[in-house]
């Protein structure tokens, strides 16, 4: 398990990495290992609320975004952690300058990768206290390649879901995203490239089945 960031117990944010070994229990004892340090050159600016996520095969952890003060100001930057795990080489941060229009900047978005896309939903904007919501949708392309990356707002039928933000988690399948919030609605959005695409989707609680692509989405209470 990777860990950057954060907000530590005094309120401060932080821009630490961390790494968990034998995060499932098997092949030896768990042990937390730094792998650079709060404050260290060349790192993203320090925060909390950020989206991250690991890919395996290029071992590169990829952040988007987050809060550099407590709700504000909010970041929409994107960075990748090459030999994030430690193993390969010396983690090393580099910053992406993507492609086309930018999603607004946020905290506490959801996020998905598929190997090839980050996609991110929701969020807040940093606005108020409490912040707004957002309900808009995002992927960038090349994710983890620090040469081509490019952004695209995915287009949402009538029927989306609200908006949501403190999203706790997301769970990619082949053909779907999977926000959860901590208000416990569960929403999924199809994952079909290249479009057109498809209206949001309805979830059951068992998450066993797809609605009708015409069916509107709804709440899980």
């Amino acid at each position: 398990m990777i860990v950057f960031g954060g907000r530590d117990k005094t309120g401060e944010n932080r821009n630490d990495v961390w790494i968990l070994t034998h995060a499932n229990g098997e092949g030896g004892a768990a042990q937390w290992i730094r792998l650079i340090v709060d404050g260290a050159k060349s790192s993203p600016p320090a925060r909390s609320g950020h989206a991250a996520v690991y890919d395996s095969a290029d071992n590169r952890m990829i952040i988007f975004g987050g809060c550099s003060g407590y709700c504000a100001p909010v970041l929409n930057d994107v960075w990748v952690l090459t030999n994030a795990n430690g193993i390969g080489g010396t983690p090393a941060w580099i910053q992406e300058a993507p492609e086309g229009p930018l999603p607004a900047a946020r905290t506490n978005a959801a996020a998905a990768y598929d190997g090839i896309h980050l996609i991110i939903f929701g969020g807040q904007d940093g606005s108020a206290d409490p912040c707004s919501t957002l309900s808009d949708s995002w992927w960038l392309t090349f994710a983890n390649d620090v040469n081509g990356p490019s952004w695209s707002l995915l287009p949402l039928a009538p029927g989306s879901p609200l908006p949501a933000g403190q999203n706790g988690a997301a769970c990619w399948q082949p053909t779907r995203i999977n926000p959860i919030g901590k208000s416990s609605r569960l929403r999924a959005i199809p994952h079909l490239p290249p479009g057109p695409f498809p209206p949001w989707f309805s979830i059951q609680r068992a998450i066993d089945s797809l609605s009708s692509a015409d069916a509107t989405a709804q709440a899980i209470t």
